[in-house]
């Protein structure tokens, strides 16, 4: 037997892998503790094979068994069947000691650990996988889910299973398209966490399709290794690492619900939707982008050639041979399913990508538009009219933009603020006192925010303003620039500022300017007054203390 340990603190649990383990289903399930009930959840078809296996050793165990067989199929995983598991554990007598066991594939897996992390806030469950893909991947991890019409495993839970057993030689029964729908998965983590099982699979391409057990053993168990290292890493996908299993499957879910649930089955899905990433993969490092420079035809053939030997679809083309009607999608159906994915952020799509084999990473802001176009010295095929015209209007569209800033630009550069008007003085330099080199907070007392505010609001409306009246003469004295920026330069503006007007008015500033010296004399004058009558009162104190 092969045990896998998935680490997880308290959650932590083991994959149990042996030929023949259904058998051993009772002693799996009595060494979880205490166990009032048995809820043993299947399908039509797993229920004709293996569930009498599974309900004799559990009750070899002196385990009370519940058996609830719901609709084989991809239609079954809905609310509406979760709601009818809901209440069939109500009717049964359902509680927190109970366990609720999948048997079965992908979607009982699924089915049934959704219903048990949410039937009174959480009961204990088991996963005794059927199927290849079931095995390899949906069992492990904790992941539980149920579709809806417009996305898959749109509504879900992480609720990790109190163990997993396995067993490689149920997967002899399994029909022929679920066979090589699990394939698909295999794929996936050879081609993009693990280029030596890669290397296995096409080296054993034949003894895969033949189903021999040991060759399936091993298998199983390298992909139940790889995700359950993975899982140990990121559990919730918080840090990216575990969102690095969704390898094909932004491309594949949007397949899935464009051509109806059961139509195409995931693993297939995911074949077509790893090529799909391996081609995008291949333009992005067509395009500049280093980080998928090694992504080129020739590896992208042979990814191609491996799905195709295992007898695993490779386009649309091939689903629609299959089923007999060719599938009707469009671009824009397929991007309108992807947005509403749930791997999907911020209005971006997200996809996995290969760097390389055995390697891939998560690009996170792809934008649902077209890819940007080449330019016309890089495009193999010369433009169209119609293109043509567009570039056109791009061009003037944006040259009258450019034009129109560097108006603005210019103005703002050259805006001269005058000092003459009474009503200007706190207005100071655009460039914040760079000519002189002093900073802009130092021409004020505001903030350097409230300066900046202020400037704006008098270039919009200056903007509005007639032209400035021409500078008044100030008496002889050096008025330019420089002189303004200069600390005497400024003084002398302001000196001329307060002189100039008419001549009763300037009259009238010269007597205000002399009354105020006589006034601040007088107030000398008697300040000093003040301190020679204090000093002569206290000197008596003085001479008494001494």
């Amino acid at each position: 037997m092969i045990t896998i340990p998935v680490e997880l603190n308290e959650r932590s649990y083991d994959i149990q892998i042996e030929a023949g383990a259904l058998e051993r289903s009772g002693v799996a399930l009595a060494s979880l503790g205490d166990v009032s009930r048995v809820l043993l959840v299947t399908d039509e078809n797993v229920d004709e094979l293996y569930t009498e296996t599974v309900a004799a050793a559990l009750v070899d165990r002196g385990l009370d068994l519940d058996v609830v067989v719901i609709p084989a199929g991809e239609e079954s995983k809905t609310i509406e069947m979760a709601n009818s598991l809901w209440e069939r554990f109500l009717e049964i007598g359902a509680d927190r000691k109970s366990v609720a066991v999948a048997l079965g594939g992908g979607v009982v897996g699924d089915l049934t650990g959704f219903v048990a992390a949410t039937y009174v806030r959480g009961i204990r469950f088991f996963q005794i996988p059927t199927t290849l893909l079931a095995q390899v991947d949906s069992s492990v991890g904790g992941k539980t889910a149920v579709d809806l019409p417009g996305g898959k495993n749109m509504v879900g839970a992480f609720w990790q299973p109190g163990g997993v057993l396995i067993d490689p030689n149920v997967l002899s029964t399994l029909p022929a398209d679920q066979y090589r729908a699990g394939l698909g998965e295999v794929v996936k983590y050879g081609a993009s966490l693990d280029a030596d099982f890669f290397g296995f699979l096409e080296r054993n391409v034949d003894k895969i399709v033949a189903r021999d057990p040991e060759t399936l053993g091993a298998v199983v168990a390298k992909c139940c290794e790889i995700k359950a290292q993975v899982v140990s890493e990121d559990e919730f996908e918080t840090t990216g690492r575990r969102a690095l299993l969704n390898y094909g499957h932004t491309f594949g879910h949007a397949f899935e619900s464009a051509l109806g649930y059961g139509t195409l089955l995931h693993g297939d899905g995911v074949s077509i939707g790893s090529l799909a990433a391996a081609r995008l993969a291949k333009r992005l490092g067509e395009n500049g982008d280093a980080r998928f420079a090694a992504i080129d035809g020739a590896w992208v053939a042979r990814q191609t050639e491996l799905l195709e030997r295992l007898g695993l679809p490779t386009s649309l083309e091939v689903v629609g041979r299959r089923i007999g009607d060719a599938p009707e999608t469009s671009v824009e159906r397929l991007v309108e399913l992807m947005r509403t994915d749930k791997k999907a952020e911020f209005g971006k799509l997200s996809f996995v990508l290969p760097t390389g084999l055995g390697e891939c990473v998560r690009l996170r802001d792809v934008s649902p538009r077209t890819p940007p176009r080449r330019w016309p010295h890089e495009r193999e095929t010369p433009p169209t009219a119609e293109e043509v015209d567009g570039e056109t209007q791009i061009d003037a569209t944006a040259t009258e933009k450019i034009a129109r800033l560097s108006a603005i630009r210019r103005n703002v550069q050259n805006a001269d603020f005058r000092r003459s008007d009474p009503r200007e003085k706190r207005r100071f330099p655009l460039d914040g006192g760079a000519r002189s080199g002093r900073p802009a907070s130092a021409f004020c007392r505001r903030s350097r925010g409230a300066c900046v505010r202020r400037r704006r609001r008098f270039l919009l409306r200056r903007s509005n303003e007639p032209p400035p009246r021409p500078a008044v003469e100030t008496g002889g004295r050096d008025d330019s620039d420089a002189a303004k920026v200069s600390r005497r330069g400024r003084r002398r503006s302001r000196k001329s500022a307060f002189r100039s007007g008419s001549p009763p008015r300037r009259r009238r500033n010269e007597r205000s300017r002399r009354f105020g010296a006589r006034r601040n004399a007088r107030k000398r004058r008697l300040c000093r007054r003040r301190v020679g009558l204090n000093r002569r009162r206290a000197r008596p104190e003085r001479r008494r203390r001494r």
